[in-house]
């Protein structure tokens, strides 16, 4: 019996430190996504109105709980049993900072290929309206000119019947 008794305690006390969740804890994969998608519902909610985010965010936060098949109270739990365990939560939450960033690049990203987008189609439409200008410029040169001849060759009409009634008007 003596002789079992260091074999049991190690055994007793390993087993007794395992990381398995008690019952009706989220497990740390899903406490951190739940708690990612909080935040994201935090932060949004901080943009919206007092009276719109008082309304909106525990509709948000129901959708959050229904996505990941869980419910206020069992996150509320979850909560106040990792916060009696600081090296836990400091796992969650750096899964939860780690997810976020990459969110965050992602989202950044998306928003640099929009704007890049944006300003590559303001520089095809400032070259397409310069190139407009330069035909309608064009065009209008084109018709300058025509008016122009049209106006020298009335003028030397016009210089043609002076010229013939002055000749009719001295013959009389």
């Amino acid at each position: 019996m003596k002789r079992l008794i260091p074999v049991l305690f190690p055994l007793f006390f390993f087993l007794g430190c395992s990381e398995k969740t008690p019952e009706g804890i989220l497990s740390k994969e899903k406490m951190a996504n739940v708690l990612t998608d909080i935040h994201l519902v935090d932060g949004y909610a901080s943009t919206m109105a007092t009276d719109s985010a008082q309304i909106k965010t525990p509709v948000l936060y129901q959708s959050v709980y229904k996505k990941y098949q869980t419910n206020a109270a069992q996150f509320k739990k979850s909560m106040a049993y990792y916060s009696n365990y600081p090296e836990k939560m400091q796992e969650i939450y750096t899964q939860v900072t780690r997810t976020l960033k990459k969110l965050q690049k992602a989202e950044q990203k998306r928003l640099d290929e929009k704007a890049k987008k944006e300003k590559k189609s303001q520089q095809d439409s400032i070259k397409k309206n310069k190139k407009d200008q330069k035909k309608i410029l064009q065009d209008s040169v084109k018709t300058d000119s025509i008016k122009k001849k049209e106006l020298q060759e009335a003028l030397k009409k016009r210089k043609l019947m002076i010229l013939r009634n002055r000749n009719k008007g001295q013959r009389k």
